[in-house]
């Protein structure tokens, strides 16, 4: 028999991350894979287990929308810096960054420029980098196919 586990990374509206795994392995069992369009419909009668994941009042959630669209705008420009003094290759790279300390502030960006040239702001973006691949290895640590990637992390990370 197999025993599962869940929890959450972040908290999701006061529902146990036990309830909303088995909420979600359940729509898996049922439908051969999990959609977000399948999740919102298990989740929508209000005596659901994954129903206060979600807001639910439209006009709050649409200015989340919006919110949350906006940080897509924000992250996915990218900038080609190209140097006419030398002959280097042009180099694209994420405009702005996020400079917020991970997981403790809420997102705050600078121009990757910015960012690169103020050793604290410098700081912070290369310790946010490495707490990603940290979260990365989490996530892929099961594939021995990464197992020399994620060993020079650890060379570098130390």
């Amino acid at each position: 028999m197999i025993e599962r586990k869940y929890s959450w990374r972040y908290g999701h509206g006061g529902v146990s991350a036990q309830v909303a795994g088995e909420t979600i392995k359940k729509i898996e069992d049922r439908d051969g894979i999990i959609t977000r369009e399948a999740l919102l419909e298990e989740s929508r009668p209000e005596d659901a287990p994954t129903h206060k994941c979600f807001e639910w009042n439209d006009t709050e959630a649409a200015e989340k929308y919006r919110l949350w669209q906006a940080g897509q705008v924000i992250r996915d420009i990218v900038v080609t810096i190209i140097d006419t003094d030398k002959e280097a290759e042009p180099v694209k790279t994420p405009m702005f960054v996020n400079t917020a300390v991970r997981n403790t502030e809420r997102a705050r960006f600078v121009s990757t420029e910015t960012a690169l040239t103020n050793n604290e702001l410098r700081s912070t973006v290369l310790e946010n980098a490495l707490s990603e691949f940290r979260m990365f290895r989490k996530k892929y640590g099961m594939l021995k196919e990464l197992a020399k990637l994620f060993e020079t992390f650890d060379e570098i990370a130390n």
